[in-house]
């Protein structure tokens, strides 16, 4: 299976060349199991900075415990998890890729002729004087559903505006180019629907942003629980390894 990040924009894409075509992205779920393992590596190394302070001589070793057995876990979680979607040009169908350890499946999600248009949409990753934008790809069905088609990255227009091209040229759907600066938003023209562009705001939908603040405060209450209960927690470790 040809992954559409390696194929050549200007490339003769058909079924004949590429049959299935992988759309590789990382999903929030597999976002939130990447950040769980870099904040436990974060954990350890703080809690190794703290050691030396008799303030925290009680807590440091239980939360370097528990990180380790997190920074595996949810490393293991990570590299057992792949979505991603799948263009198979032979059928002219779209399908979802979903795997978790040993468990895999395939969902249908629409034929070609129901994608009605694709392009690429940003919304503000900072503010103050140093405002940036983040974009990625996304597309529209007849139905009004959006789909996201690659990841969130920071001021990549060129990158996204090849993805968004290539994905045109697979399903036939309409190509919009996407506006530096500006989202796009779902439009309906008569019974199906495309994109229509306005500058990004604060109220853009927070994205990739808000997933790593949400799981760095699920992990920040968990460390602070950790200090609480740090003796209980030795006292168990100890039990359990002798």
């Amino acid at each position: 299976m040809d992954d559409l990040k390696n194929i050549p924009v200007k490339a003769e894409i058909n079924s004949d060349t590429f049959p299935k075509i992988k759309v590789d992205l990382r999903t929030p779920l597999e976002s939130a199991f990447w950040w769980l393992t870099v904040l436990s590596a974060a954990s350890i190394a703080g809690a190794w900075a703290l050691s030396s302070g008799e303030k925290f001589a009680q807590q440091w070793p239980s939360i370097v415990a528990v990180s380790v057995l997190g920074q595996i876990v949810f490393g293991s979680l990570y590299f057992n998890t792949d979505n991603y979607y799948i263009f198979d040009l032979v059928s002219r169908e779209m399908f979802y890729h979903f795997r978790f350890f040993f468990f895999t499946k395939v969902d249908f999600v629409a034929r070609f002729e129901d994608i009605h248009a694709v392009t690429f949409s940003g919304r503000i990753d900072s503010g103050d004087q140093d405002e940036s934008y983040a974009y990625r790809v996304m597309c529209v069905l007849h139905t009004g559903q959006t789909l996201y088609l690659s990841d969130e990255t920071d001021e990549d227009l060129g990158g996204h505006d090849k993805i968004a091209r290539k994905i045109s040229a697979i399903t036939g759907a309409d190509y919009l180019m996407g506006l530096p600066g500006h989202s796009a938003v779902v439009k309906r023209e008569g019974d199906r629907f495309s994109f229509s562009f306005r500058e990004c705001s604060e109220v853009d939908p927070p994205g990739r942003a808000a997933l790593e603040i949400g799981v760095g405060s699920v992990y920040l209450a968990m460390a602070i629980a950790l200090g609480k209960n740090a003796p209980a927690i030795i006292s168990f470790l100890k039990s359990i390894f002798g």
